[in-house]
């Protein structure tokens, strides 16, 4: 598969916004798992609870997104097939 540099930089933005919102909507959980309690205001929006597939979404995602940047600051080819693999 073929990318060229610009696609690959929309790529990892709409990759990165996925993943900030979806950090967002799980703030909570991930509160909740660090032991801590979350602010007031997370509190009162009144999430629905994290089921776990999400958390691994999230974790699995995030890493793909890291591989993502990383191609791009690099330019590593290795680096761009693996990011493509995994998106």
């Amino acid at each position: 598969m073929l990318l060229s540099k610009y696609r690959l930089k929309c790529a990892v933005t709409v990759h990165v916004l996925l993943v900030l919102l979806m950090a967002f909507r799980l703030s909570v959980a991930l509160y909740v798992l660090a032991g801590v309690r979350p602010p007031r205001s997370l509190q009162k929006l009144r999430l629905p609870a994290a089921k776990n597939w999400e958390l691994v979404w999230l974790l699995g995602n995030l890493v793909t997104c890291l591989i993502g940047v990383f191609s791009l600051l690099r330019n590593r080819p290795t680096l761009v097939r693996f990011y493509a693999a995994g998106a």
